[in-house]
């Protein structure tokens, strides 16, 4: 097992056997090789902010355990150690973001008030303090999934939501008759038909989405079926010519997975998990029709129960 401990900033192999037997096989398979730093780098984000935790004291820990999700982790630092590329360096930037967010008091505040909703069917919105009064007030705010590629976005938000890019070493098209056909350069891309809407949640609370969305507040909704069932009456009636949908994300592993169950309005890269995303999908039912950016859809709030936890008390007046 990996653990690294924020306050002393490094990362110690637990079982340095087990983490050299994985690289030895990773080395024989090798189903990164083709892959662009940028997006290595990208990867180590993903698995790093899916890997850590933050514990009652406010620090970080990061455990890598022998399962599918740190076996891809240790074959990712194999990679880079091939590619002379300071894994280190990356990895403790990464971490870093984690450190000194909370105090101990602030965590048992949050706590505190999470503990009511125990049991509940809940919905968690990490966002901006600027925005909780208008979420408070019934909007419910859409955007257009191109907007999210954005280069002004962190690395947590910024996604090519219409896109999704399969590399896949040795990658096949076999025909209906039996015809085999090579994949140039190993890659497929699945495309969106067309731009759509989506408003994004989460269905955990954890404390480290506040440093990944770059948040102060997190709006809470309790009755979570309540509100999806309100969003989705008054969406088709506000706007009868649009299809919506409200689901759960799959998380594709774009270099060791192709097939997908979901369509691909609800996928994403695997370097997102961390996000445990539901989101709201929406699109007109005719193809083509130019959306504007922000589409704000309000709702009755009085049958919606709201709580508001923010990341300190600094914020709470």
């Amino acid at each position: 097992m990996l653990s690294f401990d924020c306050e002393k900033a490094e990362v110690r192999i637990h079982d340095p056997e087990m983490v050299s037997f994985i690289s030895g096989i990773y080395r024989e398979k090798r189903y990164l090789k083709d892959i662009m730093d940028i997006d290595l780098v990208a990867r180590l984000h993903g698995f790093t902010a899916d890997l850590v935790t933050i514990d009652n004291h406010g620090i970080p820990r990061f455990h890598i355990s022998n399962g599918k999700r740190g076996i891809a982790f240790i074959d990712l630092l194999e990679e880079l150690k091939i590619r002379k590329i300071n894994s280190d360096l990356h990895l403790s930037k990464s971490l870093n973001r984690f450190k000194g967010l909370f105090q101990e008091r602030e965590i048992a505040r949050i706590q505190q008030n999470l503990a009511g909703l125990d049991g509940k069917k809940c919905l968690f919105k990490f966002t901006k303090d600027n925005y909780v009064d208008a979420i408070l007030k019934g909007a419910i705010r859409f955007k257009t999934a191109s907007s999210y590629n954005d280069e002004g976005f962190n690395i947590s938000t910024r996604d090519d939501e219409l896109n999704i890019k399969h590399i896949l070493c040795g990658l096949q098209i076999e025909t209906h008759d039996g015809v085999t056909i090579p994949v140039n350069n190993n890659q497929i891309t699945a495309s969106a038909a067309g731009d759509y809407y989506v408003s994004c949640f989460s269905i955990i609370f954890d404390l480290k989405l506040f440093a990944l969305f770059e948040c102060d507040c997190c709006v809470v909704i309790s009755n979570a079926d309540k509100f999806v069932d309100s969003v989705i009456k008054r969406y088709r009636s506000k706007y009868p010519e649009h299809c919506i949908a409200f689901g759960d994300v799959e998380y594709v592993d774009q270099y060791r997975q192709l097939l997908s169950k979901r369509p691909i309005e609800f996928r994403k890269s695997c370097n997102f998990s961390y996000e445990k995303e539901y989101r709201f999908v929406s699109f007109p039912s005719k193809p083509g029709e130019d959306l504007e950016m922000v589409q704000i859809l309000n709702i009755d709030p009085s049958e919606i129960e709201f709580h508001i936890i923010r990341m300190t008390e600094r914020n709470l007046a």
